[in-house]
């Protein structure tokens, strides 16, 4: 993904680079297995905030439509974050080792995010949380 959507008030990101925008799994898919075929091992998903993934006009492939009973609510809560569909959908290709992701955001670690570190044994385990201040003493 490219650009960002926070507006920190030390940050030139969002007039430099715009709003957040994401390409489609498939797209990624796509260029990851192409990669594989190429001998790559290891994938890195890159964002401003990669977390945010997706979040901006995201149409999701997993459905719970068929589940009448539960409350649109209760159904966005049970949905995996764009990211961890992503995270998923690259899980899957075949020959790939290893999957890492930089930069997200703490906001970002949802309860999805966090099983996916037990689910997947591709997505290696560790977190990149960039820290910035805009104070001059910290």
């Amino acid at each position: 993904m490219q650009g960002c959507d926070q507006r920190c008030t030390f940050c030139i990101v969002p007039d430099t680079r715009g709003e957040e925008r994401s390409r489609g799994i498939a797209d990624i898919v796509a260029e990851c297995r192409q990669l594989v075929a190429q001998g790559v091992k290891e994938i890195t998903l890159l964002g401003q905030i990669v977390t945010s993934y997706g979040k901006r006009g995201w149409s999701s492939s997993f459905s719970l439509s068929g589940l009448s009973s539960l409350s649109d609510t209760l159904k966005r809560e049970l949905q995996p974050s764009p990211f961890v569909q992503l995270l998923d959908a690259v899980h899957e290709i075949e020959g790939l080792e290893r999957i890492r992701f930089t930069a997200p955001h703490p906001k970002g670690y949802g309860d999805d995010l966090i099983e996916a570190y037990a689910r997947l044994p591709k997505l290696v385990e560790s977190a990149h949380l960039p820290v910035q201040s805009g104070s001059d003493r910290v």
